[in-house]
């Protein structure tokens, strides 16, 4: 059994599509994404059409939680994301999807049991881990297989 992880499309619906096409060529059994479909290029309901027409289980990314107000950015960080632009277009069925995200994905594959978020266990949506990390912080997790965006 094959699993694809996908994430940080950030409003990419071109990228996303290459991607998708590769994936089908590798008989994958299940896709999941991480989160961050939105922010920087605006094309929000391009994006989640894809993920919806492919039937993509997706958990909330930081710019996600951002779109939905709850999570807070500056107003500097404004011209780089987006955010009021992609939330000037994107429809509200598409809305109301993400908003129906989880913020992390806790499941089994080929007898394996994984923990997916979009940042760190620690912190899902702001979380960082480097090859530098201090790996330890992540010890406590109860999963054979951490994924993170």
């Amino acid at each position: 059994m094959r699993l694809a992880i996908i994430s940080d499309i950030h409003g990419n619906y071109l990228a996303l599509e290459n991607v998708i096409s590769k994936i089908k060529l590798l008989n994958v059994d299940k896709i999941i994404f991480l989160g961050d479909s939105i922010g920087y290029l605006c094309h929000p309901n391009e994006v989640i059409s894809i993920l919806i027409e492919n039937n993509i289980e997706c958990i909330k990314g930081n710019h996600e939680q951002m779109l939905l107000g709850k999570l807070e950015y500056s107003e500097k960080s404004e011209k780089l994301y987006r955010l009021k632009k992609t939330m000037g277009i994107i429809t509200e069925f598409n809305l109301d999807f993400i908003s129906k995200w989880d913020t992390k994905l806790e499941f089994q594959f080929c007898g394996t049991k994984i923990l997916a978020v979009h940042g760190s266990p620690n912190n899902v949506f702001s979380g960082y881990i480097y090859p530098d990390s201090n790996l330890a912080l992540h010890l406590e997790v109860e999963a054979d297989l951490i994924i993170t965006g």
